[in-house]
């Protein structure tokens, strides 16, 4: 089939060439794709609707030899309120930053797809604490990609006694004796029990979730660092911008 309609969020969106756009979308159906959007960088363009980041649209698609070309769409939600605020702006492109660097060209993820358009709407909504929503995504992509951390139990002797550390390297928490001959760092009950909760609570639930600054920290450096880790990722630039935009408001 040469034309195929598909459900979408688009993840970015760039110039390409003189008057298109080239954007980067997590399809319901057919996972990340790449698709031309001609025409669109002129705001007269019946394209141009639809083609920003923070859009869920319907799209039709053209299949060419090396790249989808756009022919229609119709916006389903825009997410207008995401723009208009900084740090939710900040911190919706990071979460989309995040999918577009560990999921696979064409591979379906439709629980990725849903997971990320729940945590957008959440933003759209401006409901609940925006580090715990953070750390909400970054855990549930790692599960998603199966990289979840173990948390349930010391990873080496399956200890249920705390205290419990963990380093970036070894894939879950451990107990004291087993953390023995390792640059570690200690996990309080507290943030053990939010990642637990992150796993089983629906992304609906976590709006009622508050914890305090030093816990924020403690989750935001465990997941952080294991994702890096873990994913092979590298840096992200739209989490440097977030970072710059929580220290200009005081975190």
């Amino acid at each position: 089939m040469k034309h195929l309609q598909t459900r979408a969020l688009v993840l970015r969106s760039r110039p390409f060439g003189e008057k298109d756009r080239l954007l980067t979308l997590l399809s319901l159906e057919m996972g990340k794709i790449s698709a031309r959007a001609p025409g669109a960088r002129n705001v007269k363009s019946k394209l141009s609707a639809g083609v920003e980041p923070f859009t869920c649209a319907s799209f039709l698609l053209y299949r060419g030899k090396s790249l989808y070309t756009i022919t229609q769409l119709q916006v389903e939600e825009p997410y207008v309120n995401i723009r208009g605020n900084i740090r939710d702006y900040a911190l919706g492109l990071y979460l989309a930053e995040l999918v577009e660097k560990t999921v696979e060209e064409g591979e379906a993820c439709p629980e990725i797809f849903r997971l990320l358009a729940s945590c957008w709407l959440l933003l759209n909504e401006q409901k609940g604490d925006r580090d715990l929503l953070a750390r909400f995504f970054e855990l549930n992509l790692l599960n998603l990609l199966g990289y979840c951390p173990h948390f349930e139990d010391c990873i080496f002797c399956g200890n249920t006694k705390g205290p419990f550390f963990w380093d970036k390297s070894a894939g879950g928490i451990f107990c004291k004796p087993c953390s023995t001959d390792r640059v570690s760092f200690p996990l309080s009950g507290g943030a053990i029990a939010f990642l637990r909760s992150f796993l089983s609570l629906s992304t609906g639930k976590i709006v009622n979730l508050r914890a305090p600054v030093g816990q924020k920290k403690e989750l935001q450096a465990f997941l952080q660092h294991y994702f890096h880790y873990w994913t092979g990722t590298g840096s992200f630039k739209t989490l440097e911008f977030l970072q710059k935009i929580n220290g200009s408001k005081g975190g």
